[in-house]
């Protein structure tokens, strides 16, 4: 059944790659169109866990989906944003490199405890480090001059929960592992 948490979570995949060609047209008003449409579709993010709870439609599809649709919101558009040229500093391209290899590890730790029958629920540090990767790609989209020192603080912020969220999923994994030996 496609519940409407479903579909809006099918609409963040369908905006993302919009979202990617136009920060890669690198034009002001494209830039400010790809900062709308990632606001509203990171927005959705929000809308379609709280419909889910909301109207008691919480699915197999949408809890696999949903993960990956934010996924492939980040990471498509971190590599957008440092292919435009918009990650101009070394520390800042290093943070971007660190939160899309948390991303890729993550999705492959989920799988394996998938595949021993595992199921980890979204922790508070998963949903702020979410929010604050979105807070952080929304300031490198922002087609003005923006103080580097924001860019900076904000994937700083971004990253270290990143890594805390990752450090979560792992010793969880790791207790499981010491289980099934």
């Amino acid at each position: 059944m496609m519940t409407l948490a479903n579909k809006l979570t099918l609409m963040r995949f369908a905006l993302t790659p919009l979202i990617v060609v136009l920060i890669l047209m690198h034009s002001k008003f494209s830039g400010w169109t790809a900062l709308i449409l990632f606001i509203a579709t990171a927005l959705l993010d929000f809308f379609d866990g709280y419909f889910a709870r909301k109207r008691d439609e919480r699915s197999v599809f949408g809890r696999v989906l949903d993960p990956i649709a934010d996924k492939f919101l980040v990471i498509s558009c971190l590599v957008a944003l440092m292919i435009a040229g918009e990650v101009e500093s070394i520390v800042s391209a290093i943070m971007v490199l660190v939160l899309i290899a948390r991303e890729v590890f993550i999705s492959g730790l989920r799988e394996q405890l998938a595949e021993l029958k595992i199921s980890v629920p979204v922790s508070r540090s998963g949903k702020a480090k979410t929010v604050l990767q979105f807070i952080a790609i929304a300031v490198l989209m922002i087609p003005a001059p923006v103080e580097e020192l924001l860019m900076h603080a904000s994937l700083l912020v971004a990253t270290l929960f990143s890594l805390l969220s990752a450090y979560q999923y792992v010793r969880v994994f790791i207790k499981h592992a010491k289980v099934m030996e």
